[in-house]
């Protein structure tokens, strides 16, 4: 067994037991969906086992690091529905109040059909429930 702080409270857990076994326990605590937990402070995906003596909490749809899951989100639709090939680029240039400002460029053209699409792809991987996993890989293993 180990001994892990959830949300200021002591709990016991199996060693096997994922993060995101111990978001459905507290997820009635929470007005919106559990989407990762900080460990110690540090970001953590839900697929990931709780370790002795550390303290988790939980963040959601409603906190701003789900920001990054919704640009990961965004950016592989974008992708998905104008084609790798036709596009030169995609950044995030700045944050507008609640907004972000997006400049793309290539060989396709901006009309509210594209970002209807691009909205409906998105929509379709959020129902999905397609988990968002982290990977590192070294420069060298990159093209």
């Amino acid at each position: 067994m180990v001994h892990v702080c959830v949300l200021g409270e002591n709990r016991q857990y199996s060693e096997d037991t994922l993060l995101k076994d111990v978001a459905k326990e507290v997820q009635e605590s929470f007005s919106h969906e559990i989407l990762l937990a900080t460990v110690n402070g540090k970001l953590q995906e839900l697929h990931k086992k709780v370790k002795e003596g550390t303290s988790v909490e939980f963040l959601t749809a409603a906190d701003k690091p789900y920001r990054r899951s919704v640009l990961l989100i965004l950016l592989k639709a974008f992708y998905e529905v104008i084609g790798a090939e036709h596009i030169q680029k995609v950044s995030v240039e700045y944050a507008i109040a609640n907004g972000l400002f997006i400049e793309s460029a290539g060989s396709f053209e901006k009309t509210q059909e594209l970002v209807d699409r691009i909205k409906a792809k998105m929509r379709e991987y959020v129902a999905a429930e397609i988990p968002i996993m982290k990977r590192n890989v070294t420069t060298d293993d990159v093209d």
